[in-house]
């Protein structure tokens, strides 16, 4: 997947949320059962905390052929196999490249959200560049799946005042997340991304319950990362363990301090 520079600084501005309503927090144990979680034994009055999980970067089946555990549809397969859905952040030209895994995301009933047409750092673009790059992914995204993201999410997660300019030209959230995985990393590992993922989750959870917020966390994992598709099972199976229930990523007007954007947790 080669060398790819991580350094996940985060930008905070003071940039106006975008107006896009929120979906209601109550839900039915009958919904949960779509994702698994009350056969699971979490519904809404026993979840401990909702967890989204995010990947990012693809679709890449880049390395399939070398390793069937391997990106998205390996991904795609884990996550059904535990009846989980999850946000894919998709960058444009990969959804040009492979448009048939990027309309299986949309199938299995998985959120889309845009991840730029080229993965290139946004805060060095000048408004009208990064508009450009934002807007050709929306249509791309668009044309080969029939979704329209209102999740954006900037490469590195970087975001300063012209990006969110470029991200509102389109009506996108800005969506980081809380929990770093580390499975960009080339020598992470299964075990090593569960335990790093399970670790943060707790630790935020920690925070959180301090301060009696019912806030869920978002969780950062890539499509081609070298262990994330074989670690998200066990990921899954222990958060369920200990009590948390899995949430989608939505909209938000507020901005959220633990997961640093305008995107909010909420049951399916």
């Amino acid at each position: 997947m080669g060398v790819r520079r991580r350094n996940r600084s985060l930008v905070t501005t003071g940039s106006a949320a975008l107006g896009v309503a929120v979906m209601a927090l109550g839900v039915t144990q009958a919904a949960h059962a779509q994702t698994g979680d009350a056969a699971a034994g979490a519904d809404a009055g026993s979840c401990r905390r909702h967890v989204a999980l995010s990947f990012d970067d693809g679709p890449d089946n880049s390395g399939a052929a070398a390793s069937p555990a391997y990106g998205t549809n390996a991904l795609l397969d884990g996550l059904a196999s535990r009846q989980v859905r999850a946000t894919f952040f998709l960058i444009g030209r990969k959804v040009v490249n492979d448009p048939d895994a990027a309309r299986r995301i949309r199938a299995a009933g998985h959120v889309i959200g845009n991840h730029t047409m080229n993965h290139r750092d946004m805060t060095l673009m000048t408004y009208e560049v990064a508009k450009q790059e934002v807007r050709q992914a929306q249509t791309v995204i668009k044309g080969a799946t029939g979704a329209t993201p209102t999740l954006g999410r900037s490469p590195f997660g970087r975001f300063n005042a012209t990006v969110d300019r470029a991200f509102a030209s389109v009506r996108l959230a800005r969506s980081n997340w809380a929990v770093e995985s580390y499975d960009w990393r080339p020598t992470a590992t299964v075990a090593g991304v569960q335990e790093t993922v399970l670790a943060r989750v707790n630790e935020v959870d920690g925070t959180l319950a301090s301060t009696g917020s019912a806030e869920g966390i978002i969780v950062l994992m890539h499509d081609n990362g070298v262990a994330t598709a074989a670690a998200v099972p066990g990921i899954i199976d222990s958060l369920r363990a200990g009590g948390y229930c899995f949430g989608k990523m939505v909209p938000s007007r507020t901005f959220s301090e633990v997961n640093r954007g305008y995107a909010a947790v909420v049951p399916w």
